[in-house]
């Protein structure tokens, strides 16, 4: 890590100190549940600490928790409600929320970035549950990892 990068590094620190501080929880890896999983590609920390926040916050997502060691660094945006698909409608849905969680694995020079989708449905009584994948919420978050990987790729440069 040189000289340049510590700022970065004690940015995070007190970030997540925060976190702790809150009350929150980030949920293990394992548990998460997620109904969609891609990898984003290679990025910097420059890239996790301030292009992706910019480019989630565009995407109406914001890092809420986040937690990590010298290798892996997780983050975990708000719920973010939205219409449900007329498929997820179809099976009784009133409202639908979408979530993702990223996954920063240090590689000796980058971070290999990968982002899971999760989704839930509320159904007749309101209660929030995981169904199975409809294809037009995975076309949503081929899209949204997509839109994701390419704002990280090019910088968020638009020309």
């Amino acid at each position: 890590m040189t000289y340049r990068s510590t700022p970065f590094v004690l940015a995070f620190l007190i970030w997540l100190c925060l976190g702790c501080a809150s009350g929150g929880h980030l949920v293990e890896p394992e548990t998460w549940g997620s109904v969609f999983t891609d990898r984003t590609g290679l990025v910097t920390e420059s890239d996790l600490y301030y292009r992706l926040p910019r480019v989630l916050a565009r995407l109406g997502y914001f890092i809420e928790e986040g937690h990590g060691d010298r290798h892996t660094l997780l983050f975990e945006t708000n719920w973010r409600t939205r219409e449900p698909f007329p498929e997820e409608r179809a099976k009784g849905a009133r409202s639908a929320r979408t979530k993702l969680r990223f996954r920063a694995v240090w590689n000796g020079r980058l971070y290999a970035l990968n982002v899971d989708v999760d989704n839930m449905i509320a159904d007749s009584y309101g209660s929030w549950v995981r169904t199975r994948p409809v294809d037009s919420f995975l076309d949503y978050a081929r899209e949204l990892t997509g839109e994701i990987r390419l704002e990280l790729a090019t910088g968020g440069r638009r020309y």
